[in-house]
């Protein structure tokens, strides 16, 4: 019984998940492709609160990056990027904004 209850339990939360994809291009100061950055993704219930997960990717030879992941309703995101080349950073996203969004480094 306690098994069909954790199993019925484990059914129920994971239904209640969106697939999340999220991808974009990387881009320099001078607005050129920045191959070979990690791009962290924060995951959030509000803008105020510590993140409930990290994520990350690195960017292939053309600067794009993607993440494929499983997240709630009612989710907020940010997005950075620190190297050599400059950083960016876009904080309060919704899941729609993910879905194709570039970065441009400062």
């Amino acid at each position: 019984m306690k098994l069909y209850l954790f199993i019925a339990t484990v059914l129920f939360l994971s239904s209640c998940q969106k697939k999340v994809e999220s991808t974009g291009i990387v881009y320099s100061k001078h607005h050129f492709p920045v191959p070979n950055v990690t791009v962290f993704l924060s995951e959030y219930t509000s803008g105020k609160d510590a993140p409930l997960d990290s994520y990350s990717t690195t960017t292939d030879n053309s600067g794009r990056f993607t993440f494929n992941l499983r997240t709630a309703k009612n989710r907020y995101f940010s997005l950075g990027v620190e190297c050599d080349s400059g950083w960016t950073h876009k904080d309060h996203l919704s899941r729609a904004d993910l879905k194709k969004i570039d970065l441009q480094l400062y």
